[in-house]
């Protein structure tokens, strides 16, 4: 039964390889396509990290100055938090331009403290908006991702059984001409890198954003312990806290199981597994 398997598997591969070759396109375009935007929104985070930051570094202590005076908006990147705002939700059908919001407004915000304060507010509705973005990537791409999980674990399998069934057992499939040859063996190398290279760059990307939204918690722990607080600004850290602990950033395959450095470890251990079975039973 597993030669048969085995021929009309060779035989499929040997008939259909335009179609692999289109659909190979697809799938690259939509590992690309995905890793890009997953980027994207660690870009984002990456800038409200910084934003959240700046109030950490260039906080004033109450009661040092008791003039009003203006706050230092050279430390705040307009560029990369214009980058910010593009990233809204859906409901809204107009974006206020960053120039003209209470962010950047002087006459407005004249208070170190009030500035701050502004900033926290605002990097809250950021982080909403972001995993408002990130949930719209789930919903899109969930399937896929499921679908190309599925066919990268199975192509890992398949390879590197064949692989070893030539290499350590020396086993020979008389009907397929090519097999054992060294253009044979390199096809096979070749999948095999594909195949993992593509698990690898989508995991690790994904679990580089998942650190940058867990490092904007770190901070916000790290302001919530600085004394002195107003209690104004110590209610919407603790806010901003409650709110990156529920609203997680993360990707997710169709919710069967979410893309991170841990998928990684599980299909490795399991195509390993696996392997091991079929080279046991054979």
């Amino acid at each position: 039964m597993e030669y048969s398997l085995l021929a009309r598997s060779i035989k499929h591969n040997e008939g259909h390889k335009l179609e692999n070759i289109y659909e190979g396109r697809i799938e690259a375009s939509n590992y690309s396509e995905f890793c890009h935007i997953v980027r994207c929104i660690e870009e984002r985070l990456i800038v409200l990290e910084r934003g959240v930051s700046s109030v950490l570094e260039n906080r004033t202590p109450i009661g040092v100055t008791s003039t009003l005076t203006l706050p230092s908006v050279e430390t705040v990147d307009k560029s990369e938090l214009l980058s910010i705002t593009s990233l809204i939700s859906e409901n809204e059908n107009q974006v206020e331009p960053i120039e003209n919001s209470l962010l950047f407004s002087r006459k407005a915000l004249p208070h170190r403290k009030s500035y701050q304060l502004h900033i926290i507010i605002t990097s809250r509705k950021i982080y909403s908006d972001i995993y408002d973005a990130t949930q719209l990537i789930n919903s899109v791409y969930g399937f896929i991702l499921l679908l190309l999980f599925i066919r990268a674990a199975a192509g890992l399998v398949t390879n590197i059984y064949h692989l070893a069934s030539i290499t350590i057992s020396g086993y020979v499939f008389v009907e397929y001409k090519n097999w054992g040859t060294a253009g044979h063996i390199s096809s096979l190398v070749t999948w095999i890198v594909i195949f993992l290279s593509t698990i690898t760059m989508m995991t690790v990307t994904c679990q580089m954003t998942i650190l940058k939204s867990k490092k904007i918690g770190d901070i916000i722990q790290k302001l919530i312990l600085q004394q002195p607080l107003r209690s104004d600004m110590l209610q919407q850290l603790k806010l901003f806290s409650d709110q990156v602990a529920k609203s997680e950033i993360k990707f997710s395959a169709f919710w069967f199981f979410n893309v991170d450095m841990s998928l990684l470890y599980t299909m490795l251990t399991s195509v390993t597994t696996y392997i091991i079975v079929l080279m046991q039973a054979k």
